[in-house]
């Protein structure tokens, strides 16, 4: 299993966490973490660098502000506004066959067997936001991508659902048609600046959300769901499908939970208890 997560100094502790999750579920099938470096502290990366199978990778210089503190609306403040995002996964498939992005503050609860099957099986893992792209497009993208057009309008359909951008897999058969043009996109920041234009204002562009949501329905992908209970997520491979639970909250977590998109709602019990499983480099 090859990983791809990344982080500033800020995130370090969830970060942390989510390493001795993997190594918790999964130790005995992990490859690889590669870590990005967004900010991290010298202390910081050689600890992290420390870690069995886990490396610090800095991030390519796609754009000069790709790794700067932007203000992106509302006093937040959002490292390169995560133009970064298609970066490092573009660079992980440089290194891996394939692997599963996970925003730093995400962590396994149960083994992920299942999702790399679905992964390697269909080349790619990607599942719904819960919201349209139309809410989170400024004008400059709609006009730079032409989405008004007739052949492009139906993607700002109120009900054409955008992606979870923090947590997806893919193989490099997935790098030309869907990484790659990202990439590109990574190379000019404003295509990632929420300038107020969305229907709602100010505070609901996603940034690369966003990209990827449109860069993902041009394509056609199938987009599953999550935290739509009592729908469940069904992951398909070998002729079978296996249904997988993922939440981004603490009060839908249960036994069965494999991903818990927790953000920084890590209690210190969660946290002691995965880095405990955490092997450092022999």
């Amino acid at each position: 299993m090859y990983f791809c997560t990344a982080a500033d100094s800020n995130h370090y502790p969830v970060l942390i966490n989510q390493i001795g999750s993997i190594f918790k579920h999964n130790e005995k099938e992990l490859k690889e973490i590669a870590v990005f470096d967004l900010g991290l502290s010298q202390e910081q990366i050689q600890q992290i660098n420390n870690i069995d199978r886990v490396r610090v990778h800095k991030v390519e210089q796609v754009n000069p502000l790709i790794t700067v503190r932007l203000h992106s609306n509302h006093n937040r403040w959002i490292v390169g506004l995560f133009s970064w995002k298609p970066v490092v996964i573009k660079q992980s498939l440089d290194m891996f066959p394939y692997v599963l992005y996970m925003d730093s503050g995400t962590m396994l609860m149960n083994p992920v067997n299942s999702l790399f099957s679905h992964i390697e099986s269909n080349d790619y893992f990607v599942t719904d936001c819960g919201h349209s792209i139309k809410w989170m497009t400024t004008k400059y993208i709609i006009d730079k991508l032409n989405l008004k057009s007739d052949d492009n309008k139906w993607i700002l359909s109120d009900d054409t659902l955008g992606i979870d951008a923090g947590f997806l897999g893919v193989t490099k058969n997935m790098l030309d048609s869907f990484i790659m043009p990202l990439y590109e996109y990574a190379k000019e920041i404003q295509n990632f600046v929420d300038d107020g234009s969305c229907p709602d204002g100010w505070g609901t562009a996603r940034h690369d959300q966003t990209l990827f949501s449109i860069q993902t329905r041009k394509l056609g992908l199938n987009i599953l769901k999550h935290d739509r209970d009592p729908e469940e997520c069904i992951l398909s491979f070998d002729g079978k499908e296996d249904p997988i639970h993922i939440t981004h909250f603490s009060e839908k977590l249960k036994p069965e939970t494999v991903i818990y998109r927790c953000r920084r709602n890590v209690t210190q019990d969660m946290f002691n208890d995965s880095v405990k499983y955490i092997k450092v480099s022999s």
